[in-house]
């Protein structure tokens, strides 16, 4: 019920949050797998040298760096997509509150033990996703 413009700005900051989210979430998992998802422009920032194996990048001392740039990304587009639903609430926005609660959640646990901690990976217990839910469930902007 959203107008086509606020649609796709939503979907292009709530998707971007929660990607990064992911991307930050599983870094440790993902790169012991060889896969490096953080942008190469973040790692050179970082001083993090492209020809380092995924593993060497993993254990780097810099990679905070590059992580932080990465979640400074995430937290602005938290920030917009909260913006748009606060300004265009609706009934039917519920589901996307809960999903972007959530994800923004996961965001804040690592955001608040600093980004050079890379493990464990957050975990929500079931009392917290119930808290998320009715959060969402009474919402009615901000």
């Amino acid at each position: 019920e959203f107008d086509e413009d606020t649609t796709k700005a939503l979907g292009q900051a709530i998707g971007r949050a929660v990607e990064i989210t992911n991307i930050l979430k599983n870094v440790k998992e993902d790169m012991l797998n060889n896969h490096v998802y953080i942008p190469e422009e973040f790692l050179n920032e970082a001083k993090i040298s492209k020809e380092l194996s995924p593993k060497e990048i993993l254990t780097h001392p810099n990679l905070y760096v590059a992580r932080q740039k990465l979640a400074d990304i995430a937290r602005t587009s938290f920030a917009e997509a909260y913006r748009l639903l606060e300004e265009n609430n609706n009934k039917n926005s519920k589901p996307i509150v809960y999903m972007l609660n959530l994800y923004n959640r996961y965001f804040e646990l690592m955001d608040n033990r600093g980004w050079e901690i890379i493990s464990p990976k957050p975990i929500l217990k079931p009392m917290d996703r119930m808290r998320l839910l009715l959060k969402a469930l009474f919402y009615h902007g901000n």
